[in-house]
């Protein structure tokens, strides 16, 4: 693994004694991070490596940066990759919750100004991609590129009656949303990346996951994607039954210069099934559908 990030990308103020390398990282080698005090005050840790124009990568709920750990150092060989936990998750855990979802925007665009970073490509997962399209409507100045992977545009009414669940009932059994999450031999094998996101899933905050799962449950992002000047990549995955082909496809022939993705036979979890494929749409290195 590269060396810790430097610490003069940061605003020094800001900048606090980075924790010790947490040992459940899906990489074999534990990964120094810095602790960042962003919205509200809240401190989150930050991971920041590679060199070159900078991918900030925003995660899905209930996991954490850590989904991003076999994305990060494939990007990074070119680019200069972030990876933050947001707020309610991982070292974020304790953070006040959010109050709507542009509590995620606002502490995405303190984390940039703490970097001093002016523009971005943004790429977001799932929850991480809402968050994404919000970021990139409102500060269209900011976002030089956007990726949506695995993630809706338009209201998913289901999850109300799941996030009703998690407030009366608590955490459910992961084994059905494993099963939605991975292919079946991962599953059976219980591979490195479907034993971090049953420990995400064990440990959630019911709380916060529900807050989220109401959040997904009402967004509309149409006019949101209307207002996105970024070049757009929409990156399906083939098996993925909530933020579905078709919702994708939809979704980018609402953006005014999107190119639509499909991953063949990956699953929602294709940050950890399928790097090197969603590393290479990311770069615009891969086929593609226009979607105009």
């Amino acid at each position: 693994m590269g060396a810790p990030p430097c610490p003069s990308r940061f605003s020094p103020p800001e900048l606090l004694q980075p924790p010790a390398p947490r040992p459940e990282l899906i990489r074999g080698d534990p990964v120094a991070v810095h602790r960042v005090r962003i919205g509200d005050g809240h401190v989150t840790s930050v991971r920041d490596e590679g060199a070159g124009e900078p991918y900030v990568l925003v995660h899905g709920s209930p996991l954490d940066q850590r989904a991003w750990d076999g994305i990060m150092p494939l990007l990074a060989t070119g680019a200069r990759v972030i990876t933050y936990d947001l707020r309610g998750h991982g070292t974020a855990a304790s953070a006040p919750p959010a109050r709507t979802r542009d509590d995620f925007v606002d502490d995405l665009a303190t984390l940039l100004d703490q970097l001093q970073i002016t523009t971005v490509h943004l790429l977001g997962h799932s929850f991480g991609g809402q968050i994404a399209q919000l970021f990139a409507a409102r500060l269209t100045g900011r976002t030089r590129r956007l990726a949506l992977l695995c993630t809706r545009a338009t209201p998913f009414p289901l999850f109300a009656d799941a996030a009703s669940v998690l407030e009366h009932s608590g955490l459910p059994d992961p084994g059905p949303i494993l099963a939605r999450w991975f292919p079946p031999e991962a599953i059976t094998a219980d591979a490195a990346p479907v034993r971090y996101a049953r420990s995400c899933l064990l440990r959630a905050d019911p709380g916060v996951w529900a807050s989220e799962f109401r959040m997904i449950a009402e967004f509309d992002g149409r006019d949101a994607l209307q207002a996105i000047t970024a070049p757009t990549a929409v990156i399906a995955a083939e098996h993925d039954h909530v933020a579905s082909p078709e919702a994708m496809k939809d979704m980018a022939g609402l953006l005014r210069e999107a190119r639509f993705h499909l991953l063949e036979g990956s699953y929602h979890l294709a940050p950890l099934l399928d790097a090197a494929r969603v590393v290479a749409l990311v770069r615009g290195e891969g086929p593609s559908s226009p979607c105009r």
